[in-house]
């Protein structure tokens, strides 16, 4: 868990309520799982968020959702609507064996710092045509 001054600092950093940042933070650390029912996401930082704390995910499989559910820790959904989404809860709350077993998924997960994203971003941008 992050701890309070380092939220402090952040949040103070960019401007943000601390009195509301930190305890969406521990809501997350106590919550069993997350959903993010999104329909259209252009990176899925949500989802990763979730996972990088060790929480699975109800996500889509679909677009860049699917791409950041496919390594793990998220129960992927083909369709993303009041039907499956309730299935998918029932499902996690019904089986804490699933749920475990998808936590200890997303905990085993290893992300790339921001540093190292932008540095895999630069790199496949030297591969561009110049114009």
């Amino acid at each position: 868990m992050i701890s309070l001054a380092r939220w402090r600092t952040f949040a103070l950093a960019y401007g943000l309520g601390f009195s509301v940042l930190y305890p969406l933070v521990l809501r997350l650390d106590l919550a069993l799982f997350t959903v993010y029912p999104s329909l259209m996401e252009g990176f899925g930082l949500p989802v990763l968020e979730s996972l990088a704390r060790g929480k699975p995910c109800i996500c889509s499989q679909r677009g860049a959702l699917g791409e950041s559910a496919r390594a793990g820790g998220c129960l992927g959904l083909d369709h993303v609507d009041a039907v499956h989404l309730a299935a998918a809860l029932d499902r996690l709350l019904s089986s804490p064996a699933e749920c475990h077993q998808l936590a200890a998924a997303a905990r085993a997960r290893q992300f790339q710092s921001w540093t190292g994203y932008a540095a895999d971003l630069t790199t496949w941008m030297r591969t561009l045509p110049r114009r």
